[in-house]
């Protein structure tokens, strides 16, 4: 269906949003289908709400006011026709601007495509329109694609379960939140896809992720985040990865949950958790960058085979002693019992029975000591290089510990 000159579109909940008009350009076009109605190359010049079904569409002061969808046309002898839906559940956009907010409140099981569009103002999915009220339904969206499109405007999208999405080639200006939502599965148009999930995503200002889910793993493939990003409160059920995404500021993670367990870890790469650690590191956060340090160690000895030789060696004598630094209380005791065990060698096998078993033992625990035991050259060069690696090992496991 074509629009005429001087035809308007107006989507409103009756009793909220009165007197905005909604210019179409000339040359876009609207069609009205069974289960859908599609939007292409439509210019909208105010508010555009979407409300729990409740939409109509126009011309010039000509309005219905029903609980289920209807198209206005004009013909070209200036009358008007009319095309009604009971059932809306597809809503697509394609190469269409909004130059006013955008409220997109649906019942359960809609789906929403935005394809090469431009927001100039505030875009929302499940937020009430009026400044002063809040939503307080959680709704389920069957399908939610947005592809290469532009938000010069606050973005939000709350308290909804996103069954399949798709999120590609977009360009966020301002500040981005996710609040209270669960992501379902990763929409692809081709089994063969790697994926789609927030790739070529651009976040200029601050992104906020809050008390969300993934339940799928979640990859932010050549996703740049510039300004203040938070993922607070965040469930990865299969794993994320961060291997090729841009990060310029320092991202805040708290109460993270998820990547600890074993689907997770088989998903999540060793650069992952390297970011992870770092970030944790920067805000401060030394127990759980420490936590994260012993995932990427963990990660980083299955590829263990394909390194050299001082490399292997090195990786398990520290997950051996310390476990990466996670206990000050393995080193501590593997060096009071190796003193006890080299103490008593000394004793036993060497004739200086006469000096005493104490007085050996608290030689050997005492590493600047050159009395007794480095008289007996070799043995005693290998004890003191082997005390003194345990002694670094226990130090540098109470620095990670103890600091904050």
């Amino acid at each position: 269906m074509e629009l005429e000159n001087n035809d308007y579109i107006k989507i409103w909940e009756s009793g909220y949003i009165v007197g905005d008009n909604i210019v179409a350009d000339y040359q876009g076009s609207i069609d009205v289908y069974d289960g859908g109605i599609s939007f292409s190359k439509i210019e909208f010049d105010a508010k555009v709400i979407l409300w729990w079904h409740q939409l109509d569409i126009w011309h010039k002061n000509i309005s219905l006011k029903h609980s289920i969808y209807r198209f206005i046309g004009k013909n070209k002898d200036d009358s008007t026709f009319s095309h009604e839906v009971d059932e809306i559940r597809w809503f697509s956009f394609s190469g269409c601007k909004f130059n006013g907010d955008v409220y997109f409140n649906l019942s359960d099981n809609c789906r929403i495509e935005l394809v090469d569009c431009i927001f100039e103002k505030e875009f929302s999915i499940n937020r009430n329109p009026h400044p002063q009220q809040k939503n307080d339904k959680n709704i389920t969206i069957e399908q939610l694609v947005i592809d290469s499109c532009i938000f010069k405007n606050n973005f939000l999208i709350q308290s909804c379960a996103i069954q399949e999405y798709r999120l590609i080639d977009v360009i966020y200006e301002e500040n981005v939140k996710i609040f209270d939502v669960k992501f379902g599965e990763m929409f692809k148009v081709t089994e063969a896809e790697d994926g789609a999930w927030f790739t070529n995503t651009i976040f200029n200002k601050s992104a906020i992720f809050e008390k969300v889910i993934f339940d799928e793993f979640i990859r932010f493939q050549y996703t740049t985040f510039k300004g203040y990003t938070l993922f607070r409160d965040i469930k990865f059920e299969n794993g994320l990865d961060f291997d090729y995404t841009n990060i310029e500021k320092v991202i805040n993670f708290y109460n993270i949950q998820g990547l600890e367990r074993e689907e997770s870890k088989k998903l999540t790469s060793q650069e992952t958790y390297r970011i992870l650690k770092y970030n944790f590191e920067k805000i401060g956060n030394k127990i759980e960058a420490n936590n994260y340090y012993m995932m990427e160690m963990k990660k980083y000895k299955e590829g263990l085979e394909k390194k050299n030789f001082q490399d292997k060696i090195t990786f398990y004598f520290n997950e051996t002693v310390s476990n990466f630094g996670q206990s000050w209380i393995k080193p501590l005791g593997i060096y009071l019992a190796f003193g006890l065990m080299f103490s008593g060698l000394v004793y036993f096998i060497f004739p200086i029975k006469e000096v005493g078993f104490f007085k050996i033992l608290v030689d050997s625990y005492n590493p600047v000591s050159k009395s007794i035991i480095t008289n007996y050259s070799l043995g005693g060069l290998i004890y003191k290089v082997i005390s003194g690696l345990i002694i670094y090992q226990l130090v540098m496991a109470l620095k990670r510990q103890t600091k904050r």
